[in-house]
């Protein structure tokens, strides 16, 4: 994580210097984004219009990438700022982002603070950022992440920031369609932290579901150094239509109906929250699955999580993931995580063994996922693309009869000029010759 010592330091300094009383505190952020905040006998004096619960760590609510020569203004906590910061290891913050989540229009996991800090580790930290526009509220949950290595000395750090893998870039606090003028307002205030925040580029995964792509696509074209990159199609099936004589999607084809019945002939699967006792074994099960897949299609590090990462998912969703096992005999032979939220459900790791794919296991397991997210009220189970735009993954998603939807990320370089110098100094005569113009932020590419 960031370096405690500086920013205890720092937040001393700033209780030293604090005139912002709680009251005028808590006014301040509920007039920011229409939210309740603790009420002032629960809240602690901390400085710069920040109230956080009693017993909430404050040198992590203030001081977090922060810089002594613009204290009050860091993270968007001066009096007039229309963005604001929420940390995923605050509690009083994770309540607010929670909430907020909840009262959105299209809740989804993928905005949970739960999720998104299992993707911290050292020198990361997960955030969601709140921004208002002058129409609309939006949240974007984001890893900050220290550039560790940089070409100078005798220099303030760097940041870049990114959604954790997954589709949750922007999420809209209000109904209505993101129009051009929503984005652009939006990339005007996100340009404007990321410079104060000293974050060189930023990279938004923007949801395939809510149909983003068309307005953050015309509006960039009023933020210089943003770019809309499209990276193919993806498969979601309508969970409304149902084949209640095949307890499956009504739309999937000819093959995947054959595998199914070889499936049901053969294998017998289980299926349990995280929020049930039988989950944390069967989470053991699904990992050795899981990496044993990975290990055999020869995965880079970036699809292999440590046991912490599953950990943090186990306690943190409780019942908005589950996992599905599938056994021949005693035997597990295929696995997946699936997440669920009020509309929308998403298939997010998996594995098989080659007794599984024998089996059919995994058409089996994805049947299955699919009757809990409509148990659970959803309206979409969105399986993801392929490894490559019409590769075989993509193909045998796309066989259960799901609808297209588009895929685009949405890049930011705030900071061109130390862009291009990180670029430079990390770039070797290998990544050249791979051209990782393609890969963002491209002076990362080594660690893909």
């Amino acid at each position: 994580m960031f370096a405690s010592e500086r920013n205890k330091q720092y937040c001393k300094m700033m209780q030293s210097n604090c005139t912002t009383t709680c009251q005028e505190a808590a006014s301040l952020q509920t007039e920011l984004t229409n939210i309740d905040r603790p009420p002032c006998g629960e809240g602690a004096k901390v400085g710069a219009g920040a109230v956080v619960a009693k017993d909430a760590p404050t040198h992590k609510v203030v001081g977090v990438l922060a810089r002594s020569r613009k204290p009050i203004k860091m993270f968007g906590l001066e009096r007039r700022a229309k963005a604001q910061v929420l940390l995923a290891d605050c509690p009083a913050d994770v309540k607010i982002w929670t909430n907020l989540v909840d009262g959105s229009p299209t809740p989804d996991v993928y905005f949970r603070p739960g999720y998104v800090a299992a993707y911290s580790c050292d020198h990361e930290m997960a955030v969601a950022l709140v921004i208002k526009t002058s129409r609309r509220r939006f949240l974007l949950p984001l890893l900050l992440r220290e550039i560790a290595v940089v070409p100078l000395t005798c220099r303030v750090e760097d940041y870049d920031a990114i959604t954790p893998y997954g589709y949750g870039g922007v999420l809209p606090l209000d109904r209505g369609e993101v129009s051009s003028r929503d984005a652009a307002e939006l990339l005007e205030q996100l340009t404007h932290w990321c410079i104060k925040a000293n974050v060189v580029s930023c990279m938004l995964r923007l949801h395939p579901l809510l149909a983003q792509h068309s307005g953050f696509s015309a509006g960039v074209g009023d933020c210089p150094g943003a770019a809309v990159s499209h990276f193919g199609p993806t498969v979601a099936i309508d969970l409304h239509a149902w084949n209640d004589d095949v307890c499956g999607p009504s739309g999937m084809k000819k093959g995947r109906h054959s595998d199914l019945r070889h499936a049901r002939r053969d294998l017998t699967v289980r299926l349990k929250s995280c929020d049930t006792p039988q989950a944390a074994e069967m989470l053991q099960q699904f990992r050795s699955i899981y990496d044993r897949t990975m290990t055999r299609l020869n995965a880079t590090s970036f699809y292999f999580f440590p046991a912490t990462y599953y950990l943090s998912l186990h306690d943190t969703l409780n019942s908005h993931m589950a996992v599905a096992v599938a056994y021949h005999g005693m035997q597990p032979v295929s696995a997946a995580l699936f997440l669920a939220d009020s509309q929308f459900g998403h298939y997010h790791l998996s594995g098989v063994t080659s007794e599984g794919k024998q089996h059919k296991a995994q058409t089996m397991v994805l049947v299955e996922g699919a009757q809990w997210m409509r148990q659970r009220g959803c309206r979409w189970f969105h399986l993801g693309g392929g490894r490559a735009p019409g590769d075989s993954l993509y193909y045998f998603k796309h066989s259960f009869g799901g609808r297209t939807f588009s895929y685009t990320n949405l890049t930011l370089i705030v900071n061109q000029a130390r862009y291009n110098e990180l670029v430079n100094f990390h770039r070797t005569e290998k990544e050249s010759d791979m051209g990782a113009n393609d890969f963002f932020p491209a002076y990362r590419v080594a660690e893909q």
